[in-house]
């Protein structure tokens, strides 16, 4: 009896999180990893004009650095100032959602990310195109000693999902 007690308090205590739900495997591509997920839709702060007040998920594609990153960035840290836009459609539906990604912070590190409301359940595609961080006026130092390659081209990477609603309590 002591033990269903305490493995019943220990259930109340622990804090309910998001599930990740990953359908982007992970791919190395520049000198970096890059993959793509969604997790419950998130309150962000500050509120950004024209998000959705209620979002079904919040989409994300982590970028990250691989050993050896020809840009100079330490084995698995967050590549800044990338512009990354994406289109999302559904499947069998006229349905789309194009904006660009924000970048963020949260518990589980930086990412680039965005809220969405998805037109229901159903199967989704997702298209990123990933653009060096120029684009946002990060720039590099090219003199002989201190100075690394130059960026990369532009790059597009294709996904794709099931959406099965937010269930109970909003989760998956």
């Amino acid at each position: 009896m002591r033990y269903c007690l305490l493995a019943l308090c220990l259930c109340l205590s622990m804090r309910v999180w998001a599930l990740d739900v990953v359908f982007g495997p992970d791919v190395g591509i520049n000198g970096m990893k890059v993959g793509a997920s969604y997790i419950q839709g998130i309150i962000m702060s500050p509120k950004m004009a024209g998000s959705p007040k209620h979002a079904d998920i919040h989409l994300e594609t982590d970028v990250h650095a691989l050993p050896g990153n020809p840009q100079g960035f330490p084995a698995t840290d967050w590549i800044p100032g990338l512009k990354i836009h994406f289109i999302l459609t559904k499947a069998n539906s006229n349905w789309r959602y194009e904006a660009d990604y924000l970048p963020m912070v949260a518990q589980g590190g930086t990412h680039y990310g965005r809220n969405i409301k998805l037109d229901g359940p159903g199967h989704y595609f997702v298209t990123n195109e990933y653009s060096p961080p120029p684009a946002n006026g990060l720039f590099l130092a090219k003199n002989a000693g201190p100075g690394v390659f130059p960026w990369w081209k532009p790059f597009v990477r294709h996904y794709q999902f099931d959406f099965f609603g937010t269930g109970k309590n909003g989760g998956y």
